[in-house]
């Protein structure tokens, strides 16, 4: 078996390598599946990240939830101390600004600090997954840290292109599952 750090690898290459045109289409497939799941539209407060680098898009998902009525929380890195901050978005139009990356980041200076436990539904990143829901991230840890904080009942779904689901990825102790994965092609349980 491959290593995790042979796998993103692999993965990060034909994900940069994807057609901006395929990824877009792709993407509103993964939307329209995910937005369709009960345990989503169920939630009253969903989490979800930014994506970046022909990652699942998330921003139609940002507006639909802004739309919706929905509670929006977003987590940014708190690289000192290796750990995701969450917080409440209430304006999607102005609560980010680019960051040293030239990702778009919440404004934290200005926005209420989210507690996990209000989270209902948690979209999640991943480079790769497996059919036992198993996630390779970018091998830092800070998912996991997260994830480990949420309320068990809390629903964590990963959106990811049909390719990043592999049939068996490395799996720690540490690692968090996913409860759904939400491909183009199928939803894994």
């Amino acid at each position: 078996m491959e290593s995790k750090k042979e796998i993103r690898k692999r993965i990060l290459k034909k994900r940069r390598e994807m057609d901006p045109a395929e990824a877009a289409e792709k993407s509103a497939l993964i939307f329209d599946r995910i937005t369709g799941l009960e345990e989503f539209r169920n939630a009253a407060t969903v989490g979800l990240y930014l994506s970046f680098d022909n990652e699942v898009d998330t921003f139609e998902l940002l507006k639909l939830l802004k739309e919706s009525g929905k509670r929006i929380v977003v987590t940014y890195t708190e690289s000192r101390e290796v750990v995701l901050i969450p917080v409440y978005i209430n304006d999607i139009e102005n609560d980010f600004v680019e960051g040293a990356w030239g990702y778009l980041e919440p404004k934290v200076d200005q926005l209420e600090t989210a507690a996990e436990e209000d989270l209902d539904f948690v979209v999640v990143p991943g480079v790769v997954f497996d059919e036992e829901r198993n996630r390779v991230g970018f091998g830092k840890g800070y998912y996991d840290k997260y994830l480990s904080k949420l309320r068990d009942d809390a629903v964590t779904a990963a959106m990811a292109y049909e390719y990043q689901v592999l049939e068996k990825v490395p799996a720690e102790s540490h690692d968090i599952k996913m409860k759904i994965i939400v491909t183009e092609d199928r939803i894994i349980r």
